[in-house]
């Protein structure tokens, strides 16, 4: 590699800078530091917005933030979604330990990349989680449906996957808020 070539920053390298005068330092420091490393700024796909306001969206990994409210995106929760239905389909023929071990670090690891987004998209991930498990134990009792009924709820509440060790992304959320 020739010592003249330039490096670019890719979209890998995108980071989201507040509006105002700190932001405008920000820029200018990130620009210096840039260059002073060899780095090109790409001015075609850079671009300044205003994610205050409707319709200013900036999306970072995993997370869009539009008019001061931050987001879970669809692609990253469908992703998610999809691990977890992998992970429980209704006749794999595990034990319910097993298949909470297995799925703890994928819903702890997804929790770690969506804690910036609003708590009421965790209450929505949990009900999902425990619908997938419901519908598991539904199987063996050779009940049809899908974990839906009231009388599930009843029979296994939240506290049963809670005694069990299923990861619960809303009481994690209540917990780190209050870490500090």
């Amino acid at each position: 590699m020739g010592s003249n070539r330039r490096r670019t920053a890719g979209p890998q390298d995108d980071e989201p800078v507040s509006a105002g005068r700190v932001g405008e330092a920000a820029r200018t420091s990130i620009r210096l530091w840039a260059e002073a490393d060899g780095l090109v700024r790409q001015a075609e796909k850079a671009r300044v917005g205003d994610c205050r306001s409707p319709g200013g969206r900036l999306r970072v990994p995993r997370v869009s933030v539009e008019a001061g409210r931050r987001f879970v995106r669809k692609k990253s929760l469908s992703r998610l979604e999809d691990s977890v239905r992998a992970e429980t389909r209704r006749a794999q023929g595990n034990s319910l330990a097993r298949i909470v071990a297995g799925l703890n670090p994928l819903v702890e690891g997804g929790f770690g990349d969506f804690k910036p987004a609003r708590p009421n998209e965790f209450a929505s991930l949990d009900g999902f989680i425990r619908r997938r498990q419901r519908a598991i134990l539904r199987k063996p009792e050779k009940r049809p449906e899908f974990g839906r009924r009231p009388d599930d709820r009843e029979r296994r509440p939240n506290a049963f996957f809670a005694k069990i060790g299923l990861f619960a992304f809303h009481a994690a959320w209540l917990s780190a808020r209050h870490c500090r």
